[in-house]
């Protein structure tokens, strides 16, 4: 015998309990919640399909079902949690800034979520760290903001989520992070014979730089000196 019970519903819907017997008779169906029982006696063989109007509101429940066979030794038992929320309308959310900079800057990301309730609300930045915030209070709009200072560079996808079991909306951006230049050094030809003349120079990271890409440089206000 199987037995399928919703996890998450909406207020108002229904409790639906499907399932399958195998070998034997549903005689009777025991269900328990927080303000919500009922004992329906019943004569029930292969598919089950049943309708409750529990008229649950908003929050959790623990709900324990007991079906109960012909056979005094088959008896099975069912325990977990039912989640009622009001579904989420929409989710809006701010641009990210088009670059950052890693260890220095913090990045403002902000999310506006209309209705709903029981909402977990979570930011991944991309680079392994995931930022939370939970909007358990019913309101018609939740504003969350979040902040992340990146520590390495590169090209981020940020993903942001707001889902409470029975609904979710989720929004990607994307965000380039580059390292600061903080030491750079120059070594090449200290001597160009015959002008306009030529000569061959190398520019590598010095010793208290990360790593850094697509740089783009040039030489000015070269003088001669006498």
């Amino acid at each position: 015998m199987d037995l399928n019970i919703p996890t998450e519903l909406r207020p108002g819907e229904p409790l639906v309990i499907e399932g399958c017997v195998w070998n034997d008779t549903i005689t009777a169906l025991s269900i328990e919640t927080n303000g919500f029982g009922v004992f329906d006696v019943m004569n029930c063989t292969g598919a089950i399909n049943l309708t409750y109007d529990a008229g649950l509101s908003n929050g959790a429940y623990d709900i324990r079902i007991i079906a109960f066979t012909g056979d005094p030794n088959c008896i099975l038992s069912i325990e977990q949690t039912i989640h009622i929320q009001d579904p989420i309308a929409f989710l809006n959310v701010s641009s990210l800034p088009e670059f950052a900079v890693s260890k220095e800057m913090q990045v403002p990301f902000m999310a506006w979520v209309l209705e709903g309730t029981g909402i977990v609300v979570s930011c991944d930045w991309g680079d392994g760290i995931i930022s939370t915030v939970n909007c358990y209070d019913s309101s018609d709009i939740s504003i969350v903001v979040f902040s992340h200072t990146y520590q390495i560079a590169g090209v981020f996808t940020v993903s942001l989520l707001a889902d409470n079991g029975v609904s979710s909306f989720s929004v990607n951006q994307t965000i380039t992070v580059y390292e600061r230049i903080h030491n750079l050094s120059i070594d090449g030809d200290s001597t160009v014979f015959f002008p306009p003349g030529t000569g061959m120079w190398e520019i590598s990271v010095g010793a208290n730089q990360d790593q850094v890409e697509n740089m783009v440089w040039n030489i000015e206000n070269i003088r001669r000196i006498e």
